[in-house]
């Protein structure tokens, strides 16, 4: 799957999602649309309080 988070984030997040009282994600993307995002509330099944999705766009 394109677009995903990274390995590091992933275990991360696996790792100590147990311990997340709220969250709050961002992502930088180039291209299509992104769903890490998505991937990043799946995997800690809690909705985030916030997010931010910047892309090249938008920062150039």
């Amino acid at each position: 799957m394109d677009n995903t988070i990274s390995t590091p984030l992933r275990a991360y997040i696996l790792e100590y999602r147990g311990h997340f009282k709220e969250v709050a994600f961002f992502c930088t993307q180039y291209g299509q649309e992104n769903v890490a995002i998505e991937e990043m509330e799946n995997l800690c099944g809690k909705k985030p309080v916030a997010s931010l999705e910047l892309r090249k766009s938008a920062a150039e």
